[in-house]
C-alpha cells in the first residue's frame, strides 16, 4: 500500500489499476479457505500449512522478478489466496489446544500479532521503497516466508497431537469423486443459514471494511494533508493504527476471557458462547466510532496538527481489534462441531468487504472528501453495531430458551450431596417411594386376583390382612438382544397390562400394575424401559403411537440423515465445549432418541422422578437401566479394544452399575459399592464429596445418554467383525476362541473402513479429537473418585453394554436382598443359541455370579438340560422350593409361538407388521399361548405373584397354586444329551406346520417404511425454522446496507 505509486510508475500503469489489483487480492483472500481447507483435508493440515507457505514464498519471488503487469497481478493474487488459510488453520489449532476460559487470550494474541504486522509491513515497505526498488519488498517477503516455513515445520502440531491419529489415514478422500466432493463449498455456505452465524459474520465484514478503509487510504490522505512526499514519511504513520491493533487485540482477548468467566459465575457455571460478545460492546459502541470520526474530520478540517490524526488512528485501531477479539473467538465457539467451516465463512465475508473497501474508499475520498468518506464508513459501522447487538440478543434468547439442550449445566451443590454407601440399604427416596407404590398396588392387586380367579382362594380375606410390608414385590427384567428384545419387552408389558383388552380377556391383565421394578439393558433398556418411562408408563399401544418404529433410528425423526448428524454433533459439541467428555454413546444414544416423544429428546433420566409423573405418584414401577465397565490396564483387550472379560471364576468382580431416577451406582461386587444422586451425575467428586460446592452438574444424565450407554456394544461388534472372536453370549461357549496376545496391536482392518459402525466411531473421533478407541466407551466423570482404594485417582468411568459381561439379563438390581423381591419375571431375547434363539447361557452366568457373591438365587440347570427339557421354548419357573430369601423366577425366553421373532439385533427400523409380530409373539409367550396350552396359566401367574406375600402372612398356598408349580417349575432333574444346532430349527408353537421359508415368503417385511416424521431440530440453538430465519435476516441485513 505505501509503494503503490512506485509500483504503478515502474509498470507504467495508473494508480487505480494497482488499487483494483489490490482489491482482487482481497477477493482471492476471501476464497482462500474454499481452496486450502479442502487441500488440508486431502493431504493433512500440517502438510497443507507447509504447502501454502511454500506457494506464498514462490509467488513473492515471482513478484520480485516478473517484468510485466499480467504476471505481477497473477502472482500477487495467487499468493494472496494463501493468506487467510494461515488464520483459519491457526485459529482452529488454537481452539483445539486452549480451553474456553483462556482461548480468547490466545486467539487475541495470535490475531493481534498478525494484524499489527499489517501496519508494520507498510512501514518496512516504505523504508524499502524510499531507499531502493519496490521489488525488494517481495524479496524480503520471500525470505520471511522461508523463515516461517522452517518454523512451521518445527512447531505446527502434527495431526496425532491435536487430532485423532487414526483418522490421519482412514478419513482422507481416496477416490476422485471423494476428492471433488471435498471441494464443494456448500459445507461453508450452509453455515450462513444459522442467524447467529450470518449476523456475526456480517458484523466482522463491516469491521473489515473499516480496517482496510483506514489502511488503504493513509498515503492518499496523510501526504496531501501534511505535505509529505516520500513513502517513508507516510509509512511512519502506519505505526499508530498498528500499535492500536496489537494492544487492542491483546487487551480485547483478555477482556473476553474475563467476561466469559464472570458470566459463568452468573450462570452457575454454565458457559454460553454468546456471553463473549458482551466484551465487544464497549469497543463497538464507543471506542471505534470515536476513533473513526476523529480521524476523518481531524484530517478534513486540519485540526490538532499531526498529533490528533495519530491518536485517533491509534484509537480506531484499538477499537477495531478489541471488537474483533470477541467476535473472532465467538466464531470458533458458536458451532463447535463445524468451527472450521464457520471461521472460513467469516473470512469469506470479511475479505469480501475488505475488497470493496480497498477498491472503493480512495475513490470515495476523492469524490466527497475524507471527512464525509469516514462518516460513511462510520454509518456502515453503525450497521455492524446493530448486527452485534442483534446477534447478542438473538443468540442469548436462544441460549436462555434451551439453545444447547444437550449440554449439562453447573449449579450450586445441595449441602446434603455426598456418595452413599450401598451397605446402608435402600436410599431414603426409594424407601419412601416404595411405601407410596405399595398403597397403589393393593387395590390393583385385588382387581387382578379377582380376574385371575385362583380356585378356592378368598381374595377379600387376603386383601383385608394385607399391609404395606406384605404387598408382593414383583420385578420385570428385559434382556439385551437389540431392538427386537425391546419390542418383545413391550409385548410382555402389554400381556400383563390391565388397560389392555386382550390382556384382560386372557385373564393376565393386572400383573403390570403390580410391578415395583422394571430393569433393562441394551435393547431392553434403550427400548422397553426408556420408551415406557419417556411416555409416562402408558400402554404399549400408546408407545407405538408415540414411537414411529418404521423410521430408521440412524436417520432421525425426519429421515434426513445429513441434518440429523449435524444436530447430533452440534449437541455433542455444546457438551464438549462445556467441558464434559463425549463418546460414541452420545452419538448412538441420540439415534435411539428418534423414537422418543419430541418433548423428551433432551430430558434427563432424573426427570422421571419429577412432580406428578406416574412413577413419582406410585402408579408405575421404578425403571432401572444397567451398564458394565471396562478398566484400562485391567480389562482384557484385543487390538486395544477392551471388554469386561470371560473369566468365570471372577464374575462377581465385574462392577454392575445401575441408574434409577434417584441414584447411580453399584450394590455389590466390583470395585465400588456406593451411589450418587442421578440428578448430579457428572459432578466432580472426591472422597465422596463435591470438589467444588458451587459447581455441581445437572443435565449430564440425559435419557438418550443412558440409552446409548446401555446399548454401547461397539467393542463387541468390532472384536467380532475385526477378529472373528465373539464377545457376546451369542454363540456356543464351546466355540469361543482364546485371545491371541499377538494380535493386540493390530489396527483396524482395511476392509472395515466402510463398516457403518466404524465410520460412526471415526466421525465421533474426528469431531472431538479422540482416538478411535477412546470413542468406544461411554465416558462419565467418576463420582466415586478417591472413594476407596480401587478408585484412587480414577477420574472417569468407562461404561459399556452390560451384555458384554455375558449376562444379558439385567438381574443384579432385582436379586439384591435389600429390595426383597418375591417374583422376578425375566423376558430374554439374547440370541445366544443358533438361529438367534435362546439357550439359557445368560441365566446360567447370572446364577454363577450370584453364587460367588453369596446372593440368593434359584438354581439353574446347564444348557443341555434346558434345551433337552424344552425349557428355553416356553415359560418356566425356577426356585419354587427355594428358601424364603430366594426370589421366585419366571423365565420367558423368546421362542416362535405365532411368528419368527429372531430378528437381527442390528436391525434399525421395523415395519408395522414386524412390530405387531414381535408384540404378538411376546404376548403369546407371556400368556402361554393365550391360555390355549394351559387354561390354568392365568391362575398360575397370580399364584407366583402372591407366593411370597402368602408366606409372610402365614396363609396356606391354594391347591391350584401347588398344582401350577408342580407343572411349570423346573423339577430339578438334568439331562446328559448334548444340545445340537438342530434343536433350534424351531417352528411356531401355535402353528407347527408353518416353516420359516414359507413364513418368510409372506409380505410381513415388504411394507414400505416411512421416511418422514414430525421431529424438530432443537440442536444447540438451531430450530428447524432457523433456515428461513437465517435467510430472511441475511436479506434484511443486505437491504439495510444498500
Amino acid at each position: 500500500m505505501p509503494a503503490t505509486i512506485e509500483v504503478a510508475s515502474d509498470l507504467n500503469i495508473p494508480v487505480t489499476t494497482i488499487n483494483t489489483i489490490n482489491a482482487g487480492v482481497f477477493v482471492a483472500q476471501a476464497l482462500s479457505g474454499l481452496i486450502w481447507l479442502p487441500v488440508s483435508t486431502i493431504i493433512g493440515r500440517k502438510s497443507a500449512y507447509l504447502a501454502a507457505n511454500a506457494v506464498l514464498c514462490v509467488c513473492a519471488i515471482g513478484c520480485a522478478t516478473v517484468p510485466n503487469l499480467p504476471g505481477f497481478a497473477a502472482l500477487w493474487i495467487l499468493g494472496g489466496n494463501t493468506g487467510p488459510f494461515f488464520l483459519v488453520a491457526g485459529q482452529t489449532i488454537l481452539a483445539d489446544i486452549f480451553d474456553p476460559t483462556s482461548r480468547g487470550t490466545a486467539v487475541g494474541f495470535f490475531l493481534g500479532s498478525c494484524v499489527s504486522f499489517n501496519s508494520i509491513a507498510p512501514l518496512l515497505g516504505s523504508i524499502i521503497a524510499t531507499f531502493t526498488s519496490w521489488r525488494v519488498i517481495y524479496g524480503v517477503e520471500a525470505g520471511m516466508c522461508l523463515f516461517g516455513l522452517i518454523l512451521s515445520l518445527l512447531f505446527i502440531p502434527k495431526a496425532s497431537e491435536v487430532e485423532n491419529p487414526k483418522l490421519a489415514e482412514t478419513t482422507r478422500p481416496r477416490t476422485a469423486k471423494e476428492i471433488l466432493r471435498t471441494f464443494n463449498p456448500m459445507h461453508v455456505f450452509c453455515q450462513f443459514k444459522y442467524p447467529k452465524v450470518i449476523l456475526a459474520n456480517i458484523a466482522c465484514g463491516l469491521l473489515g471494511f473499516n480496517q482496510y478503509g483506514l489502511l488503504s487510504s493513509i498515503r492518499r490522505v496523510i501526504n496531501p494533508r501534511f505535505n509529505l512526499t516520500s513513502p517513508l514519511a507516510s509509512g511512519l504513520f502506519y505505526l499508530a493504527p498498528g500499535a492500536g491493533f496489537l494492544i487492542g487485540s491483546t487487551v480485547g482477548g483478555k477482556i473476553s476471557d474475563v467476561v466469559v468467566k464472570r458470566y459463568m459465575r452468573k450462570h452457575n457455571g454454565q458457559r454460553i458462547p454468546e456471553d463473549r460478545l458482551n466484551s465487544s460492546l464497549v469497543s463497538v459502541l464507543i471506542i471505534l466510532p470515536l476513533g473513526t470520526l476523529l480521524y476523518g474530520w481531524s484530517v478534513y478540517h486540519r485540526l490538532g496538527g499531526m498529533a490528533l490524526p495519530i491518536v485517533s488512528a491509534f484509537i480506531q485501531g484499538f477499537g477495531l481489534m478489541a471488537s474483533f477479539s470477541g467476535l473472532n473467538t465467538y466464531a470458533a465457539e458458536v458451532r463447535p462441531a463445524h468451527r472450521t467451516a464457520v471461521i472460513t465463512g467469516k473470512y469469506v465475508i470479511q475479505y469480501s468487504f475488505g475488497a470493496m473497501s480497498v477498491g472503493g474508499v480512495v475513490p470515495m475520498i476523492d469524490g466527497i472528501g475524507v471527512g464525509w468518506a469516514f462518516t460513511v464508513i462510520r454509518k456502515m459501522y453503525y450497521a455492524s453495531q446493530h448486527l452485534l447487538l442483534l446477534t447478542t440478543f438473538f443468540s442469548f434468547t436462544l441460549a436462555q430458551s434451551g439453545a444447547d439442550p444437550y449440554a449439562p449445566v453447573y449449579t450450586t451443590c445441595p449441602s446434603s450431596l455426598k456418595v452413599r454407601k450401598a451397605s446402608d440399604g435402600l436410599s431414603d427416596e426409594e424407601s419412601s417411594w416404595r411405601e407410596q407404590r405399595a398403597k397403589r398396588i393393593i387395590p390393583n392387586l385385588e382387581d387382578y386376583l379377582k380376574l385371575a380367579n385362583i380356585t378356592g382362594f378368598n381374595v377379600s380375606n387376603y386383601i383385608d390382612k394385607l399391609k404395606s410390608d406384605d404387598v408382593p414385590i414383583v420385578g420385570l427384567s428385559v434382556s439385551g438382544g437389540g431392538t427386537q428384545s425391546g419390542l418383545g419387552g413391550l409385548g410382555v408389558w402389554q400381556a400383563f397390562d390391565a388397560r389392555s383388552d386382550a390382556a384382560r380377556a386372557a385373564r393376565t391383565g393386572g400383573l403390570t400394575q403390580l410391578l415395583s421394578y422394571i430393569t433393562g439393558l441394551s435393547g431392553g433398556g434403550a427400548v422397553t424401559v426408556s420408551l415406557l418411562a419417556a411416555n409416562n408408563f402408558t400402554t404399549t399401544d400408546g408407545v407405538k403411537k408415540a414411537s414411529n418404529f418404521s423410521l430408521d433410528y440412524s436417520s432421525g425423526p425426519d429421515g434426513n440423515q445429513t441434518e440429523f448428524f449435524t444436530t447430533i454433533f452440534e449437541n455433542m459439541g455444546a457438551k464438549d465445549e462445556s467441558g464434559f467428555p463425549v463418546s460414541v454413546a452420545d452419538t448412538f444414544g441420540q439415534f435411539w432418541g428418534t423414537w422418543l416423544p419430541e418433548d423428551k429428546v433432551y430430558s434427563n433420566y432424573s426427570d422421571i422422578a419429577s412432580k406428578n409423573t406416574a412413577f413419582t405418584l406410585g402408579d408405575a414401577p421404578m425403571p432401572i437401566v444397567c451398564f458394565a465397565e471396562v478398566i484400562p490396564g485391567k480389562s482384557p483387550e484385543i487390538g486395544k479394544l477392551m471388554y469386561p472379560g470371560f473369566n468365570k471364576s471372577e464374575r462377581f468382580n465385574f462392577t454392575a452399575y445401575e441408574v434409577t431416577p434417584f441414584e447411580f451406582g453399584s450394590w455389590v461386587g466390583g470395585r465400588v459399592q456406593a451411589f450418587i444422586q442421578t440428578k448430579f451425575l457428572g459432578t466432580s467428586m472426591s472422597a465422596g464429596k463435591p470438589q467444588n460446592k458451587s459447581e455441581c452438574v445437572e443435565g449430564f444424565d440425559k435419557l438418550t445418554l443412558m440409552q446409548g450407554t446401555t446399548a454401547n456394544a461397539f467393542t463387541a461388534w468390532f472384536i467380532d467383525s475385526f477378529y472373528g472372536i465373539p464377545v457376546f453370549a451369542k454363540r456356543w461357549l464351546e466355540k469361543r476362541q482364546k485371545v491371541n496376545p499377538d494380535i493386540n496391536d493390530i489396527p483396524i482392518p482395511e476392509d472395515q473402513y466402510d463398516n457403518p459402525l466404524v465410520q460412526l466411531a471415526n466421525m465421533t473421533a474426528e469431531y472431538f479429537d479422540l482416538t478411535f478407541n477412546e470413542t468406544l466407551w461411554a465416558t462419565y466423570p467418576n463420582p466415586f473418585e478417591d472413594y476407596n482404594e480401587d478408585m484412587k485417582g480414577v477420574s472417569e468411568l468407562l461404561l459399556v453394554d452390560g451384555s458384554l459381561t455375558l449376562e444379558s439379563n439385567p438381574l443384579r438390581p432385582l436379586i439384591i436382598p435389600d429390595r426383597k423381591l418375591d417374583l422376578i419375571i425375566v423376558y430374554e431375547a439374547s440370541s445366544d443359541a443358533p438361529n438367534s434363539w435362546v439357550n439359557g447361557t445368560n441365566l446360567i452366568n447370572t446364577a454363577l455370579t450370584a453364587s460367588q457373591g453369596n446372593i440368593p438365587f434359584p438354581k439353574i440347570p446347564d444348557v443341555n438340560t434346558i434345551v433337552a427339557q424344552n425349557l428355553s421354548f416356553q415359560p418356566t419357573f425356577f426356585g419354587c422350593n427355594a428358601s424364603s430369601s430366594t426370589p421366585l423366577l419366571l423365565w420367558l425366553p423368546n421362542a416362535p409361538w405365532t411368528g419368527y421373532t429372531n430378528y437381527s439385533y442390528t436391525q434399525t427400523q421395523f415395519t408395522s407388521n414386524q412390530v405387531d409380530i414381535a408384540l404378538e409373539n411376546a404376548f403369546q409367550v407371556a400368556t402361554y399361548g393365550n391360555g390355549s396350552v394351559d387354561e390354568n396359566w392365568p391362575a398360575c401367574l397370580a399364584c407366583a405373584a402372591i407366593k411370597g406375600s402368602l408366606r409372610r402372612l402365614d396363609i396356606e398356598m391354594p391347591k391350584q397354586c401347588e398344582e401350577c408349580f408342580e407343572r411349570h417349575c423346573w423339577n430339578g432333574t438334568t439331562s446328559d444329551r448334548k444340545a445340537t444346532e438342530g434343536d433350534f430349527n424351531l417352528t411356531p408353537r401355535l402353528d407347527p406346520e408353518l416353516s420359516f421359508a414359507k413364513w418368510n415368503e409372506s409380505d410381513w417385511e415388504k411394507e414400505e417404511s416411512s421416511r418422514s416424521g414430525s421431529g424438530t431440530d432443537d440442536s444447540a440453538g438451531v430450530k428447524v425454522g432457523n433456515n428461513l430465519v437465517g435467510l430472511v435476516l441475511s436479506l434484511v441485513a443486505m437491504a439495510y446496507l444498500l
